[in-house]
């Protein structure tokens, strides 16, 4: 697997994890972390890894999908760190989860 193909791989696991169900989110890392918090540096990450290589061959819908969840990140606030319950109950994380779903669907990964 070259450099690219990394990436994207682990862009769209990240985006599989934003759309999972907050009971699943907060099994994806270690206990002392905050889920939310990882969740959205990876995708931050792997975002801006991806999408600005020349070589990476995305529709522009799937783009406009991407960039909406990072768009949704970027109007967060973040601060402090999320609880686990935060997942649950915070009505942007759920646009977030919803918003990713969309993404899902935009790159056929569902």
């Amino acid at each position: 697997m070259n450099e690219n193909e990394f990436s994207f791989q682990n862009l769209k696991w990240t985006v599989q994890a934003l759309a999972a169900s907050a009971e699943d989110q907060v099994h994806l890392y270690p206990s002392s972390t905050c889920p939310a918090c990882e969740l959205l540096s990876d995708f931050d990450n792997w975002y801006r890894a991806t999408v600005w290589r020349e070589s990476i061959q995305i529709t522009i819908e799937q783009l406009e999908a991407l960039d909406a969840i990072q768009a949704h990140i970027e109007s967060m606030d973040v601060t402090p760190c999320f609880s686990a319950d935060a997942l649950r109950d915070r009505e942007d994380w759920q646009h977030l989860s919803n918003t990713a779903s969309k993404c899902l669907s935009a790159f056929e990964w569902v």
